[in-house]
């Protein structure tokens, strides 16, 4: 982020959706499971799903006991069986230094989708459950040669964030003009799944780069690979590889009722049109025919109005009477 006064601008960002604290949690959860299976005849806890939530459970708290002191002790019984199992915080470690490495390179993508280096930062904050871990401090304070920022809960930040902001659309939503200007960029690729002419395999075709600054239009130009086609699917995914693996399917716009002598390599226009607020407008295209097809994509937050307007009763409620929302 670049911040300067209440003028507050993304510059980039990058996370790996496959790595959370949960994985921490499992590597103590397998050694205790393994522990358990060498001691009672090859009984494994993680088969049971009961078993495992436990299991999970008792991990998380060794984690972050192991946060805040050199040692502890995960008590586990399962079936009738019981074991004690102790961790020092060096054995965590170890067992979860390459965790850490993909931190280390998600830090680093990060800073390196920026174009910037780690002497151009002048602040680190540390946001989220995880960053309390000694060893992610450690890492990034050695990397980055700042001194962590822990001004603010880690737990909390996320929701003292989300307030600040709430007050910001409020303000905007009623014309009066907000205490802070906010400029974000797009967390994710955004593009179209296509077939590659040639050979028929997958394409992720991204439109909108990931670290774009909103709001942006982007859009290509696409040939349809067959003659006679009825109909034109533009499927809109997130994320994902150059083929589309691991990529979130979105929203799908469709061109229809197209001439049945429409011939093979008709040229189709997509168009991206990314909002600040979140809402992303796709248009396809056929210039030669003057058809086109409109897919609105709402991605600014998981509460339909009827909901927001609920909470906004009863945060006033809440307000007037003291109690609890």
């Amino acid at each position: 982020m670049e911040i300067a006064g209440t003028d507050f601008t993304a510059i980039a960002t990058a996370g790996d959706v496959f790595l959370g604290g949960i994985d921490w949690d499992r590597r103590i959860a397998d050694r205790v499971a393994e522990k358990f299976k060498e001691k009672y005849r090859g009984v494994d806890p993680r088969d049971d799903p009961a078993g495992m939530h436990r299991l999970l459970r008792e991990a998380e708290d060794a984690k972050r006991a192991l946060s805040a002191r050199e040692q502890a002790t995960v008590s586990f019984e399962h079936v009738g069986n019981g074991l004690r199992v102790p961790f020092t915080r060096a054995d965590f470690e170890e067992m979860t230094a390459d965790l850490l490495d993909r931190t280390r390179f998600t830090a680093r993508s990060a800073l390196k989708e920026a174009k910037l280096q780690w002497k151009d930062l002048t602040r680190l904050l540390l946001v989220g459950g995880s960053s309390r871990m000694p060893m992610v401090q450690q890492m990034l304070e050695q990397e980055s040669g700042l001194k962590a920022d822990r001004s603010l809960s880690p737990d909390e930040a996320v929701s003292h964030g989300a307030a600040l902001y709430a007050g910001f659309l409020k303000a905007r939503s009623k014309t009066t003009k907000p205490a802070m200007r906010v400029r974000n960029v797009s967390s994710h690729d955004l593009g179209v799944l296509s077939k590659e002419s040639s050979t028929g395999r997958s394409i992720n075709a991204v439109i909108i780069p990931r670290n774009t600054v909103l709001p942006v239009t982007k859009g290509k130009r696409f040939k349809t690979m067959k003659a006679g086609q009825q109909t034109i699917a533009i499927n809109v995914i997130e994320g994902g590889d150059s083929s589309g693996k691991n990529a979130t399917a979105i929203g799908k716009c469709v061109i229809r009722d197209l001439p049945a002598d429409l011939p093979a390599g008709t040229a189709v226009e997509v168009l991206f049109t990314y909002a600040e607020n979140g809402r992303l407008t796709v248009k396809g295209r056929i210039p030669d025919l003057q058809r086109e097809a409109l897919l609105d994509v709402e991605r600014t937050s998981g509460l339909s109005d009827a909901k927001l307007q609920e909470w906004d009763k009863r945060l006033a409620t809440s307000r007037a009477t003291g109690k609890k929302a």
